[in-house]
């Protein structure tokens, strides 16, 4: 299957990089060389009890040095990123399916995904170990705790006690002391070495997502962070420093490590897959009336569902009363045709036993008055039935029964 090839326009790509990438590293770098090589920020040395034997133990000799330190801690991830990168790239060049990056074209240079992520993740790197380099020097200089080994340095410092404190002074010794002896807090071999060894363990974590490898994520986790462990153990068995120098250390550490790893890695994938999506046709929108969000597409369809309901039940209700209409009609019609000999003997003993129509006093009326009841009783008298029964048509509708 031919895959697709996803390309993009960005002109600022290469302004970004060389403008504000590579200032803000290059800035980073002398900043910490000038703070570790040059005499610009002076040590702040404290005063010593001169009774505190923390600081008379005998420096052993240490098979780890600072070119040592560096070396492993820089080069090691280095190249574990840039081999898992290729790793990647070769993998999914060798899969169906889009590129989860675009290649980017920035004045008609085609700067391929694995191309960026390799200087994405390198130059990450390299700023989290400089400034873990920064942190712990800024520490060094402000603090100055001498090392456990001082006292035995410099001999003479115990013969300036005054009121059983010590300061360091320029020519007090002998011997020649280091930075590092009138300046141990926080430890930069333990920060240096647990900042490359958690960041990693986290790229590696992440990177190793095909289910054959998943197995081996706490193996290889849990063998690179071993390696700070032994450093830091053979710092205080060698009295290079104290045990709060290697825990203020590898704090200092970690969690530039998980700040540079999980936030601003995870926060450049979050912006990739946002904006490097496969364009798929998206439904489109319905108009006022059908359109909106979840909570209002969960009340329209509520609302629908519910106005079926209640049609269903008038033409329930409605299908009811015919139903009660035609019983009753049926019910009473068949009554009704049953009896009917018994109803029409009723209205005629009613209609025979009316009362009497009044009587007017005919005598002493005008002659017009007179002629008028004459006619009415005389009206009255021929709408007498000769069967002495009411037509169907003139029933009462209300029924006298006894």
């Amino acid at each position: 299957m031919k895959r697709r090839i996803q390309e993009t326009q960005n002109n600022w790509l290469l302004p970004c990089f060389f403008l504000v990438d590579c200032v803000v590293a290059v800035a980073v770098i002398l900043f910490w060389y000038f703070l570790y090589y040059e005499d610009i920020f002076k040590i702040n040395d404290m005063l010593v009890l001169c009774s505190d034997n923390s600081y008379n133990y005998t420096k052993q000799s240490s098979s780890l040095s600072e070119t040592a330190l560096y070396l492993v801690s820089f080069v090691v991830p280095s190249i574990l990123i840039l081999l898992f990168e290729l790793i990647m790239a070769q993998y999914n060049s060798s899969t169906d399916g889009l590129p989860k990056e675009k290649t980017v074209i920035t004045f008609d240079f085609r700067v391929k995904p694995t191309i960026r992520r390799i200087i994405r993740y390198e130059g990450l790197f390299i700023i989290g170990a400089f400034c873990t380099l920064i942190f712990s020097g800024i520490g060094r200089v402000i603090v100055g705790r001498p090392a456990p080994h001082f006292f035995t340095d410099c001999p003479e410092l115990r013969n300036n006690c005054r009121e059983n404190y010590v300061q360091y002074a320029d020519g007090m010794c002998q011997n020649e002391i280091t930075e590092h002896t009138r300046s141990s807090f926080p430890s930069y071999f333990a920060s240096m070495s647990s900042y490359a060894a958690l960041f990693a363990g986290i790229y590696l974590s992440k990177m190793m997502t095909i289910t054959a490898t998943r197995t081996l994520r706490p193996v290889f986790f849990i063998t690179i962070m071993l390696l700070p462990f032994m450093v830091s153990l053979n710092r205080v068995s060698t009295h290079q420093e104290h045990w709060t120098d290697i825990i203020a250390g590898s704090l200092i550490g970690i969690f530039i490590a998980l700040y540079m790893s999980l936030i601003v890695l995870n926060g450049f994938e979050g912006s990739l897959q946002k904006s490097n999506r496969p364009n798929i046709e998206q439904p489109k929108k319905e108009d006022k009336k059908g359109g909106g969000g979840i909570m209002q597409t969960l009340t329209r369809e509520a609302s629908r569902v519910s106005s079926r309901h209640a049609s269903r039940r008038e033409k329930g209700n409605d299908f009811m009363s015919r139903l009660h209409e035609v019983k009753y009609n049926t019910a009473h019609r068949s009554y009704y045709d049953n009896n009917i000999d018994d109803y029409r003997r009723q209205e005629e003993f009613v209609y025979n036993h009316q009362p009497p129509l009044p009587s007017f006093a005919e005598d002493g009326l005008p002659a017009n008055e007179q002629a008028a009841i004459a006619a009415f009783k005389t009206e009255a008298r021929d709408t007498d039935l000769g069967d002495g029964h009411l037509a169907d048509d003139d029933q009462p509708m209300f029924l006298y029964h006894h």
